[in-house]
């Protein structure tokens, strides 16, 4: 231990000593100093915090697991609604022969499908920043 240290330590005990000594006078003759002693916590209260703490971590885990996986389907449905790929609804009313029913619908309901599109894309990048956020020590418990 260095200097410093052995020096840091004796005024800490110093201190919480001449402390004690201020708390026991300031109290009422019949009151006894040791009511205001604390208890260091048990080997099985220590065992129980962290059971707790690891039921939460992975409770944390799965609701991590559980964002990835609503970002995972709400860009697949994305692609579903409006890719450029054969397959997805925008797709194949992009493509429809003129006077069909689906000619019908790309004219009425193609800037919906783009609108739906777009909101899910913008709820999955919120999901993933959600994701992130979910490494954040505040989230964390073990």
């Amino acid at each position: 231990m260095s200097k410093f240290e052995k020096r840091f330590f004796t005024v800490l005990r110093e201190q919480t000593a001449e402390e004690r000594a201020a708390m026991e006078a300031s109290l009422d003759d019949d009151t006894n100093p040791e009511e205001f002693d604390t208890k260091a916590p048990s080997a099985e209260a220590d065992s129980l915090v962290q059971q707790a703490s690891q039921i939460k971590s992975q409770q944390a885990i799965e609701m991590k697991n559980q964002i990835d996986e609503w970002t995972v389907r709400c860009e697949e449905f994305k692609k579903f609604l409006n890719d450029t790929k054969p397959g997805s609804i925008s797709y194949a009313l992009s493509i429809a022969v003129p006077k069909t029913i689906f000619d019908d619908m790309k004219t009425s309901q193609l800037s919906a499908i783009r609108k739906v599109a777009e909101e899910l894309a913008s709820l999955a990048e919120a999901f993933k920043g959600y994701s992130a956020k979910s490494n954040d020590a505040q989230y964390k418990f073990s």
